[in-house]
């Protein structure tokens, strides 16, 4: 290998085996807390309970299917939102906040 490419080549595979690796370690937190939150939210929808046009998610009725669960799971973490306001509204307060917190807790640790 040439001696300027060859170093930064090997720097890169070892950069993308670790960005691997630690979405693969990071994919287990979002997928359970993703699946805690449809567990507390699938049964209780009876009809929205966070104000629409206030740009809240609705748990209740976001957290019925894993896949858009995940996908908010992804954005709280990316963002840091954590939606706090839009879990006050729902059907679960105290365990929804509970959650949500432990869940931004322990996505900020796995980030640092």
């Amino acid at each position: 290998l040439h001696p300027v490419f060859g170093p930064l080549i090997l720097s890169c595979t070892n950069m993308l085996t670790d960005m691997i690796r630690w979405i693969v370690l990071v994919f287990f937190p979002i997928g359970a807390f993703a699946m805690a939150f449809h567990v507390l939210y699938r049964n209780e929808y009876k009809e929205t309970s966070a104000v629409q046009s206030s740009g809240c998610i609705d748990p209740d009725e976001d957290f019925e299917q894993i896949g858009s669960g995940i996908i908010i799971m992804l954005e709280s973490m990316l963002t840091g939102d954590g939606y706090f306001s839009c879990m006050k509204s729902s059907d679960n307060p105290i365990t929804g906040l509970a959650y949500m917190y432990l869940y931004l807790f322990v996505t900020t640790i796995m980030l640092v």
